[in-house]
């Protein structure tokens, strides 16, 4: 009796502590429920298992509580080997990234869409052709602002020694 329960304590434990890895909170086990208990249905309902493996970690960490605060319980058989396979197995789907948590981030997160555009080609390859209809290429959006930008700049001096001509003569 004794043995199965420590042999519990020793796969919780070892839960609790990639738990507190896992959350800054540093809380373990209670933060991997949170966690769970927080996310959405949306995201749950997707997740073969998610009811089960909250079911069965909110069973375990009561059934720690037990034999870690009350008093005779590591004489009383409270645990069996297969719960201690479980956290185990757990912990290995955790490692795996196989575990709700991990799926809900998968499912959280965008698939990477491939671009409907082909790559550009560089300007310089003497290999890539033209497009077809055009032989002179425009010149480059910043190359017409910059000629823009020194117009305006032109007008305004001309402008300005125009005036000054008239008023100083």
């Amino acid at each position: 009796m004794e043995n199965e329960n420590l042999l519990f304590l020793e796969a919780f434990k070892h839960l609790d502590k990639l738990c507190r890895e896992l959350y800054p909170v540093g809380k373990g086990v209670t933060s991997y429920i949170e966690d769970m208990k927080q996310t959405s249905v949306l995201f749950s309902r997707q997740i073969p298992g998610w009811d089960s493996d909250l079911e069965q970690l909110v069973r375990f960490r009561h059934m720690r509580n037990q034999l870690a605060h009350e008093v005779g319980t590591l004489n009383v058989c409270i645990s069996t080997p297969e719960d201690a396979a479980w956290l185990e197995a757990f912990c290995r789907r955790i490692l795996n990234r196989t575990d709700p948590i991990a799926m809900r981030y998968q499912l959280q997160r965008p698939a990477r869409q491939p671009s409907p555009l082909p790559p550009l080609a560089p300007r310089n390859d003497p290999n890539t052709p033209e497009p077809p209809g055009r032989t002179d290429p425009e010149p480059p959006r910043h190359r017409k602002t910059a000629i823009g930008i020194v117009l305006v700049g032109a007008a305004a001096l001309l402008f300005s020694y125009l005036l000054f001509q008239l008023i100083f003569r």
